[in-house]
């Protein structure tokens, strides 16, 4: 006798009806999701939108700007200030940047010197500035960490040559916020090439080179150069480094010597000698009173009168009156 299984059936059919319709519907979601996103890309193709140059790879001081370091991109309108950019990468070829220059950044004008301003360390310089190099210790280099674009102040360990200096030595700073333009003679951090980034020999060398270089280039005035020429030949340098952001110039007061830094009270120096005219203008001081002797004893003031060749002793009592000495002298 066989069974009917009319239900099982059913419960089949209406199972494999629903997982069709389920199917159906999630094939439409995903359909317009996509159409969707269709129109969305081609209306962001119909807006309008900016050319900008970027760098495509890190561009250094100094050296000039080759066809395969920028490329043209396109950026929402708004997003960056088209009269201080570029459009064209061919405009940018052969000028050389002021300051590094990453990958990937949009390239703004101020961060390039300008056209007729050469290639290397001339193109940098600032308008009215001057490029001087001074040699430096081990300490004063900042043990390798001190880069092109840092800012540093320059003190100097000095002999005073004027005598009245009690100290031996003074310490002053000369200069603030002053600009590096170039460690050694490099005037930029050199790209990273496949053998530094594998840590090869190359890069070894490089490091070791910015070590034992104790040589920096800086951004002065005239003016500081004159100063900085006659603190090198005068005393020690050391280079202090700041931070980029910090452009507060310190009052420094007068030079440090070695008592001020220990602290000890410094001796106050003996008078000079007077001198023979210093002597000739101060006033004689009167005689001492000389008392008379005998019972009424009184104060008298002696003073020499001279008569041609004769010098004859006069006294005065405390009265006024005249008291003869009789004591003459004749002259020679």
């Amino acid at each position: 006798m066989q069974r009917q299984q009319t239900g099982g059936r059913l419960k089949a059919s209406l199972f494999l009806a629903g997982a069709f319709m389920v199917a159906g519907l999630t094939s439409y979601l995903v359909l317009e999701v996509i159409n969707r996103a269709e129109q969305k890309v081609e209306l962001a193709k119909q807006l309008d939108k900016d050319t900008v140059v970027v760098a495509k790879n890190d561009l250094v001081i100094g050296l000039p700007i080759t066809e395969d370091d920028v490329t043209a991109v396109d950026v929402l309108p708004g997003t960056v200030p088209l009269d201080r950019v570029y459009s064209d990468p061919a405009v940018l070829v052969g000028q050389t940047p002021r300051e590094r220059i990453y990958a990937g950044e949009t390239i703004r004008q101020e961060r390039l010197a300008r056209r007729d301003a050469g290639l290397g360390l001339n193109a940098i310089i600032s308008p009215g500035k001057r490029a001087m190099t001074i040699e430096t210790d081990t300490q004063s280099h900042l043990a390798g960490f001190l880069k092109p674009g840092n800012w540093v102040d320059i003190i100097v360990t000095i002999r005073p040559d004027d005598k009245d200096v009690a100290a031996k030595w003074v310490t002053e700073t000369i200069l603030q916020d002053v600009r590096v333009l170039g460690v050694g003679d490099s005037l930029g951090e050199a790209p990273e090439t496949a053998d530094d980034k594998a840590g090869g020999k190359k890069k070894k060398e490089r490091t070791q080179r910015s070590r034992t270089r104790p040589s920096i280039t800086l951004e002065l005035t005239p003016e500081e150069s004159e100063r900085l020429a006659l603190a090198t030949s005068k005393g020690d340098l050391h280079v202090v480094l700041r931070s980029d952001i910090d452009k507060l110039l310190t009052e420094t007061g007068v030079p440090m010597s070695t008592v001020d830094l220990l602290g000890i009270a410094a001796a106050e120096p003996p008078p000079p000698p007077p001198t023979a005219a210093a002597m000739r203008a101060a006033p004689r001081s009167a005689p001492a009173a000389t008392p008379l002797a005998g019972p009424a004893s009184r104060s008298v003031v002696t003073a020499e009168v001279i008569e041609g060749t004769t010098t004859t002793s006069v006294g005065f009592d405390d009265q006024g009156q005249k008291v003869e000495s009789g004591d003459n002298k004749r002259r020679r």
